[in-house]
């Protein structure tokens, strides 16, 4: 795997990035989570340590999903965490 510096940070994230938009319910109806933890085990072993979310991925399920299996799994310090909030899921 190869890593980069994240910006001007310290943070050092491999070219990889873990995406988590395909853990949304809301786009694509009931996601089986085996698949897809099975997935992010193997993304540590192969040296991915840079996860993206965003609150708007499920309204907040894959956030909430991820946060879970990290903990259960002892796996939050593999990973650097990237997210990104919006405000309004419903309108008006």
């Amino acid at each position: 795997m190869e890593y980069r510096q994240l910006g001007k940070t310290d943070l050092i994230v491999s070219r990889i990035c873990f995406g988590c938009w395909q853990l949304s319910p809301r786009f694509w109806g009931e996601v089986p989570l085996e698949p897809w933890h099975a997935a992010l085990k193997k993304s540590v072993d192969l040296g991915v340590n840079f996860i993206d979310t965003a609150d708007a991925y499920g309204d907040g399920y894959a956030e909430e999903s991820l946060g879970d299996f990290l903990k259960k799994e002892g796996l939050r310090d593999k990973f650097i965490l990237a997210t990104k909030f919006y405000w309004n899921f419903q309108g008006e």
